[in-house]
């Protein structure tokens, strides 16, 4: 459960967020005492436009994370982003980069006993790409083969700098060509590393567009901190690619998928259809997951559904459903059979300034003792402001 207070400001050439957050939790076997504190969590960013010289941003971060029982971690983070843009001689596109950063951790109650730790991390390198573009008379197709070399700095990941901001992350296509491919600060992709891809989109006059890119990823040494799942692990990544097409408001696709390093089999799928039609709204999304890239060691698979149908100008009938294709894993480590996880169905009522929704849900999760549950939903939104109700805030 979070509650959370942020600010957020930001002008043409510079960003700063804040935020407050405290978490409870309703884990069995947990308590509220182990679970952090951050106060607060900061961004800022400044540009700055050298022209000819290129462009460099330079950012400062805080996290300021509290627990009553567990480590204490307190961050300062200070860092620069320089590139730039060359067309050279036949069309090639040459970009390049340097980016450092310098992270500073005062810690308590580390099992090592280690109560300040610092860290200086850099990569310097070159994207570089050839596009090739056909015009036609319906259509337009540009094929752009595109490669990414850089060096960075070696051991980057100290034990001893507790991971809280990177448990959960994976290299995908949209980090293919990234300088450091690890999100969060608290982990940094270093040494050597090169990428290979290629991108190709199809447009067509009438505005309707397909596009597709993918490749992999190599590094000069392995880092334990990455597991499987994030595909940072070893020294080749997976093969990713995604696709998208978009046919205007009726039709849109999203499709990713991950591609076993050695023989190509599915590691992960994950497509979406929205759809805009007469007076039905709808999204589906369809998700394939192996054991092989997952903690538990399960496979994963299942189908989310939401959407509306337009009654009149002003009402709207809702749905949703999400189904378990593949049946979830317990407490326990026994794999449950497949479920529909929850469905809802209910009435909203829009104008142009705000929307009101009152819907009946009824969940199938078991949690602890507690097996399916019934609910009414209440959820209230200024289109300017924002919203109150019962779903979740982040």
């Amino acid at each position: 459960l979070l509650n959370q207070l942020y600010t957020q400001a930001q002008g043409q050439d510079w960003y700063f967020d804040s935020s407050i957050l405290t978490f409870k939790t309703n884990r069995d076997n947990d308590t509220d005492d182990r679970l952090p504190r951050a106060v607060p969590l900061a961004f800022g960013e400044k540009l700055l436009d050298f022209g000819d010289y290129g462009t460099l941003a330079v950012s400062g971060s805080t996290a300021v994370l509290d627990r009553e029982l567990g480590v204490d971690s307190y961050r300062a983070s200070g860092g620069f982003d320089w590139n730039i843009n060359r067309v050279l001689p036949g069309g090639i596109l040459l970009n390049p980069f340097a980016e450092g950063r310098f992270d500073y951790y005062n810690l308590n109650d580390t099992p090592s006993g280690v109560t300040d730790v610092s860290r200086a991390v850099a990569t310097v390198g070159s994207k570089i790409s050839y596009p090739f573009f056909r015009p036609g008379k319906n259509i337009d197709i540009i094929v752009e083969p595109e490669a990414l070399v850089a060096y960075g700095s070696a051991g980057t990941n100290n034990p001893d700098i507790p991971i809280e901001d990177s448990l959960f992350y994976e290299l995908d296509e949209t980090s293919l060509f990234e300088a450091n491919a690890a999100s969060g600060f608290d982990t940094y992709e270093g040494g050597s590393k090169a990428s290979l891809g290629a991108s190709v989109t199809a447009r067509w006059k009438n505005g309707m567009s397909i596009s597709a890119l993918g490749g992999r990823r190599w590094r000069d040494i392995s880092d334990p901190v990455f597991d499987v799942g994030s595909n940072l692990d070893g020294t080749v990544s997976d093969w990713v690619a995604g696709v998208s097409a978009n046919f205007g408001r009726p039709l849109q696709i999203e499709t990713r998928v991950r591609l076993d390093d050695e023989d190509l089999s599915l590691n992960r799928l994950d497509a979406r259809i929205a759809a805009n039609i007469w007076r039905l709204r709808g999204d589906v999304r369809y998700y394939n997951i192996s054991g092989d890239v997952t903690n538990f060691g399960f496979d994963d698979e299942g189908v989310q559904m939401s959407g509306d149908f337009r009654l009149s100008d002003n009402y709207y009938l809702l749905f949703s459903l999400d189904r378990d294709l593949s049946g979830r894993v317990s407490p326990s480590g026994v794999q449950t059979d497949p479920r529909d996880i929850r469905q809802t169905i209910g009435l909203a009522y829009e104008d142009d300034c705000s929307r009101f929704e009152v819907a009946f849900q009824r969940s199938e999760a078991i949690d602890r003792p507690l097996g399916p549950t019934d609910s009414i939903l209440f959820r209230f939104s200024l289109k300017t402001i924002g919203g109150l109700g019962s779903s979740d805030v982040d």
